[in-house]
């Protein structure tokens, strides 16, 4: 278990003692993150830990191998290993860190210069 995810387990059991009602929700997700190497989760769990709105959204990824997972007869869900909703989850999270700014009015020049061709949004104004 990484030192980041120790820390995490740590807040988590200091927010369920501080506030006992929390326990239902928390207790789950303190014990997967014990031992991820060994823990699953639902769909659900897997959608909200990824932040997309939709459970569908998870079942596709894992149709595409974006994801892992597996269908479990006993209780008719499907179980993706913890491990692999933290990895997606980190991939996600570094995306997101490469920025993503829109391009200059500068850059969008140098692009349109060094690049044959017309730009979609300044189509309509050839014709």
């Amino acid at each position: 278990m990484s030192l980041d995810l120790i820390a995490i387990v740590r807040q988590l059991q200091e927010v369920e003692a501080r506030h006992p009602d929390t326990t239902n929700d928390l207790a789950p997700i303190i014990e997967a993150l014990s031992s991820p190497e060994e823990s699953a989760i639902d769909a659900e769990q897997a959608r909200r830990l990824l932040g997309v709105r939709s459970v569908d959204t998870v079942k596709r990824w894992i149709e595409l191998g974006i994801l892992t997972g597996r269908w479990d007869d006993r209780s008719k869900r499907w179980q993706i290993p913890l491990v692999e909703a933290l990895r997606l989850r980190g991939a996600q999270q570094a995306l997101a860190a490469g920025g993503g700014e829109d391009l200059t009015e500068e850059e969008l020049e140098t692009l349109s210069v060094t690049r044959p061709g017309t730009a979609p949004w300044r189509r309509s104004e050839r014709a």
